[in-house]
């Protein structure tokens, strides 16, 4: 894609771990982006990774996309570009859309961001309901909030509380893919 065809485009979704895989280059990001908004986002964890964050540390290592850059490509560049006027940003009157996770002792916020992994994570909450917990959360989840409906997952060493019957799904997935594996086990 050269800047003339990127100007007709509202938006590109940058996936440069299945550039790679395919094309073993990615696209001129660095230019693209003066001509239209970046996107991010992965088509296939065929070629890639299911960690979001590998992704986003092989995007992060090309430096076409400053940090913030990255960061707005992830949040508030989609919210834009799809209309999503309470999806985005942290602020009054938003989708109450979080992620927490651990942060890096001795790191910058934003490295401790980019060095995150599935496990780091401690809580996700979608439209203000808990979606994921840690297990050393469920203390505190079971005191103070009604949860039913959710899935003991292993990721690495860690336990996640997931929403949602995943054991079902993994099953129903594996009846038409029976070779195909999970980034959690249950």
């Amino acid at each position: 894609m050269d800047s003339r065809q990127a100007n007709a485009f509202e938006a590109l979704i940058w996936c440069p771990d299945s550039n790679y895989f395919l094309l073993n280059s990615t696209a001129a990001i660095d230019e693209l982006k003066n001509h239209t908004t970046i996107l991010f986002g992965t088509d296939s964890t065929v070629s890639a990774s299911w960690n979001l964050w590998d992704q986003l540390r092989l995007a992060r290592g090309t430096k076409m996309l400053t940090d913030q850059e990255l960061i707005n490509a992830l949040t508030s560049a989609p919210a834009i570009t799809w209309k999503l006027h309470k999806k985005g940003s942290l602020r009054k009157d938003k989708a109450a859309d979080i992620v927490i996770a651990r942060n890096k002792k001795g790191d910058s916020l934003t490295n401790s961001f980019f060095q995150l992994n599935p496990e780091d994570i401690l809580l996700v909450i979608k439209s203000g309901d808990i979606i994921l917990y840690d297990q050393s959360l469920e203390a505190q989840m079971n005191e103070h909030v009604v949860l039913d409906g959710f899935s003991k997952i292993k990721i690495r060493d860690c336990i996640k509380f997931v929403k949602g019957d995943l054991p079902a799904l993994v099953t129903q997935i594996i009846k038409f893919a029976p070779h195909a594996e999970f980034p959690f086990s249950i």
